[in-house]
């Protein structure tokens, strides 16, 4: 008799444990999909590079396709390392940017410079 009570109590222990850890993995598998990055915005020109509605906006402004990854902004042949493509032609060579970003400019976040001489 108290072998059969010794076994209700190990499974009793075992299915608690089971339980605790399927409670704990929900928990983290619901924060995960809750702590989801969310780019959605009241007002669009909050965004950097607004993508929403990209295809409309470069088919009626410009009749190109638009470039929706951060492709480098070229601009009169030459690299604009400042901005990036907004709408590419059917080839996907950029043909329309975004504005500069000013901020990198200022050289806060310039890391390293090849312009600037040493003496010698």
């Amino acid at each position: 008799m108290k072998k059969m009570s010794c076994d209700k109590t190990n499974t009793m222990f075992i299915l608690a444990i089971l339980l605790v850890i399927a409670l704990i993995l929900f928990v983290l598998i619901y924060n995960k999909k809750t702590s989801i990055e969310n780019f959605a915005s009241k007002n669009d020109n909050t965004y950097l590079y607004p993508i929403r509605d990209l295809q409309e906006i470069c088919q009626k402004e410009h009749n190109l396709k638009p470039a929706y990854g951060g492709e480098l902004c070229i601009e009169n042949d030459k690299p604009n390392v400042f901005a990036n493509c907004k709408c590419t032609d059917k080839f996907g060579v950029c043909k329309v940017c975004y504005p500069t970003e000013e901020k990198y400019k200022t050289g806060g976040n310039v890391i390293y410079n090849s312009d600037v001489e040493f003496e010698s």
